[in-house]
């Protein structure tokens, strides 16, 4: 990484970090990854407490993108030991079908 900033906007995490839904910012660093909520929570992800990351794109019969990291060594959320993370973004390119036959 030469410098840019590499980040997805409008993600959501599960757990929720605030107690509700969680929105904000993903950010790829060196060493891991940070998300920061649009309220200013951060969690920070280091890639040495990974197992396991898996990536799931957004097909045309799906709504959402998902990103999902088993932890070695599990972290606290909102007081709770938390080993699986899912961050994910909800596409809002939806057509609806528009008939103006009377």
């Amino acid at each position: 990484m030469n410098g840019k900033r590499e980040f997805l906007e409008n993600v959501i995490v599960k757990p929720n970090l605030e107690g509700k839904k969680t929105i904000g910012n993903l950010e790829l660093h060196r060493n891991g990854v940070s998300y920061i909520s649009s309220k200013g929570f951060r969690l920070d992800i280091l890639f040495s407490n990974i197992k396991h990351a898996f990536f799931q794109p957004c097909k045309q019969d799906e709504l959402t993108a998902i990103i999902h990291f088993t932890l070695k060594n599990p972290i606290i959320i909102n007081s709770k030991k938390v080993s699986d993370i899912q961050f994910y973004k909800e596409s809002i390119a939806t057509a609806d079908d528009i008939d103006m036959r009377g």
